[in-house]
């Protein structure tokens, strides 16, 4: 598959805005904003998906600031380049991407051919009907693991209860000090605070909450934290699921039955 070109989970090609903003010598935010500035405009050609990427290892440990990128198809970034100026970097980088986004369209159209391929003997036909049982099979045994992954989300979701990042790692089953860890690594929380980012709260996945008390001296301390709502602890589990942090869950799942 193309270096640039990325499939996504529905088998549309995108590309990140990252790779575009370093094509056209342009700061990764000034496109971001682009995006954000015009989204009826991007969701004209498909909906707009944003990823927060994990900052790179540092050498003295931890990782740096996580990155906000957005991913867009192939109208998208074609509308994008139109509010770009059109310099000579901006015009090579585009030639690149629809000679990019080509190449895939014709290595998916010849997998899609090989794909369905008719059989043109008894014993390929056979075959193929012998594969074909095979992988209904494997996905009937799949579905019978994911069904109930799936019941426990939808009911995390019905409670639409709000809990603290230790309640939510014990619901999942998962160290509370090694949960605040994962979640600063991926954005939900703040790298030098337990406080949610802005995303995150707009998107309904995390609350700010503040804690109030004295010193010892008399001074009033208000201290924020973050409660993470229902549908966030249910994209937490789903993240952390693909992560391969809490792949045996079937005992939690019992238990919330």
């Amino acid at each position: 598959m193309n270096e640039i070109i990325t499939i996504n989970k529905d088998g549309i090609a995108v590309v990140d805005t990252i790779t575009i903003a370093e094509g056209v010598q342009v700061q990764h935010k000034n496109i971001l904003e682009l995006v954000r500035k015009y989204p009826s405009d991007f969701e004209a050609f498909g909906p707009i998906a944003f990823e927060t990427r994990k900052g790179k290892p540092l050498p003295q440990g931890g990782f740096a600031k996580a990155t906000e990128i957005a991913w867009l198809n192939e109208d998208q970034t074609t509308l994008l380049f139109t509010f770009l100026k059109n310099t000579e970097i901006a015009r090579k980088l585009k030639l690149t991407l629809v000679k990019a986004f080509r190449a895939v369209r014709d290595e998916l159209a010849k997998a899609q051919q090989k794909a369905i391929a008719i059989p043109q003997s008894l014993p390929e036909a056979l075959r193929l009907a012998a594969d074909l049982a095979e992988k209904n099979q494997q996905l009937i045994e799949q579905a019978k693991i994911d069904t109930p992954k799936a019941q426990w989300c939808d009911r995390v979701t019905a409670a639409n209860e709000h809990m603290t990042i230790t309640q939510a790692a014990k619901t999942l089953g998962y160290p509370p000090r090694k949960l605040k860890d994962y979640l600063r690594q991926i954005g939900f929380i703040y790298a030098n605070s337990d406080t949610p980012m802005q995303e995150h709260i707009k998107a309904g996945r995390a609350v700010l909450r503040y804690a109030h008390y004295t010193t010892s001296d008399g001074n009033p301390v208000e201290k924020p934290y973050t409660h993470i709502t229902s549908k966030g602890l249910k994209w937490l589990y789903e993240r952390m699921l693909r992560d391969g942090l809490i792949e045996q869950q079937q005992d939690l799942f019992d238990k919330t039955a």
